[in-house]
């Protein structure tokens, strides 16, 4: 048998194994709920370590968003941009992390709502020479980790997945001059009800354009193991 994890550093262990046979199904789903718990504890591990610089997770967030992601794969994330380590505006932003795929952006909102949200975008944030434009982005969604829901991409909307747009942040669900999650700066940011499915209101629950300031937002890749 041959063990590839992160424990490990990408080395691999070789351990030798018994010849055994399996006998029942008991048998069989037994060693399946092992291997199971093996997996599930790796996956844990890989987040819980790999959130490297947060000002914004816990441990119970750093699980649930790999979870979102995939709920079995391993996954690691590494911070490209954070708006108290780094200049808050967008060239910043698209400095670090144009032609990075996947990212997840998580913001923290201190002063009007006390929330925890984001988006996870398949895409890069790179637009063709620098022009503005929407794009597609299958796979994408946005979350809220203080109600601890997520809001995936309305198939039939898909072509308005994220904007990429040089003079501004990330954006997500940008139709009709208005967008599900729109990051400019603390100040001018807001959310509406768009492209993702959240239901009747926001991410944040409020019912229209809502305009928040945030007290950080970060941004990571995203690495399948």
């Amino acid at each position: 048998m041959e063990i590839k994890n992160d424990f490990f550093k990408n080395k691999s262990l070789k351990i030798e194994v018994p010849p055994f046979n399996i006998q029942s199904d008991e048998e069989l789903e037994n060693l399946k709920d092992k291997i199971s718990i093996y997996q599930f504890q790796s996956k844990e591990d890989a987040a819980l370590k790999s959130f490297k610089g947060t000002e914004i997770l816990d441990d119970s967030d750093k699980i649930l968003i790999s979870k979102w992601i995939h709920p079995h794969k391993i996954i690691k994330f590494n911070l490209l941009f954070s708006t108290t380590k780094d200049t808050d505006n967008a060239a910043t932003f698209h400095y670090y992390c144009d032609g990075i795929s996947p990212t997840i952006i998580i913001v923290k909102e201190e002063n009007s709502y006390k929330m925890k949200f984001g988006g996870y975008s398949t895409h890069t944030w790179l637009a063709p020479s620098g022009s503005a434009v929407q794009s597609r982005a299958s796979g994408s969604f946005l979350f809220n980790l203080t109600k601890k829901e997520k809001y995936e991409l309305n198939d039939q909307l898909d072509k308005y997945a994220i904007y990429k747009h040089y003079s501004y942040g990330p954006i997500f669900g940008y139709t009709s001059s208005d967008a599900d999650l729109f990051l400019y700066n603390g100040s001018t940011s807001y959310c509406n009800k768009k492209s993702y499915n959240s239901g009747n209101t926001n991410i944040i629950g409020q019912s229209g354009k809502t305009s928040f300031s945030y007290k950080v937002y970060e941004v990571y890749q995203v690495i399948f193991e």
